[in-house]
């Protein structure tokens, strides 16, 4: 009876983990999931902080903490040991190009970190190659890298090359940052 109940309790939780995918799949689910999020902070911007103040309100709450949710369960939060150390990546020929073929102001979506490390190996290197990179907090989830604003499309296919090479392959551009 013990090994039923234990051979039922393996198979429920292998069947509650994401599943393995590769890795550009990962990357195409990852990217829908946080275009997802943020289509939740324009809609409830606030919900974070209202329910973590407001007294009785459920904890659990749909909107951005389902997409936070997702996230985390699908493992798109980039972690120490995901990427490699930024400083060691052979970047040449990212620098910024500048351009001349005029786009729309776009950001471009790194991704979510939780280690200042990585983020400060990020920045470091994109700004020595002529990008600005914006971070802002992502409650329960670290903090997110935005590159840009760009307003060319060269600028905008350098960057995102630059990203990818530094290990962030779910990018994407977004009109305003978050």
């Amino acid at each position: 009876m013990r090994l039923v109940l234990a051979i039922s309790c393996l198979a429920w939780v292998a069947g509650c983990a994401p599943p393995v995918l590769d890795p550009a799949a990962k990357a195409a689910q990852c990217r829908t999931l946080f275009k997802r999020l943020d289509q939740q902070l324009k809609v409830e911007p606030n919900l974070v902080f209202i329910r973590d103040v407001v007294p009785g309100l459920p904890r659990t709450v749909p909107g951005p903490v389902a997409a936070e949710n997702a996230l985390l369960q699908f493992d798109c939060i980039t972690r120490p040991g995901d990427v490699p150390v930024a400083t060691t990546v052979d970047v040449t020929g990212l620098e910024n190009p500048g351009g001349t073929t005029p786009a729309p102001r776009e950001f471009l979506h790194v991704g979510i970190v939780t280690s200042n490390r990585i983020e400060g190996e990020f920045r470091q290197v994109a700004n020595a190659l002529g990008y600005s990179v914006v971070v802002r907090a992502a409650p329960r989830t670290g903090r997110r890298i935005f590159m840009g604003p760009f307003r060319t499309v060269e600028s905008k296919r350098g960057a995102q090359a630059l990203a990818v090479r530094l290990g962030y392959p779910s990018t994407y551009f977004l009109v305003n940052e978050p």
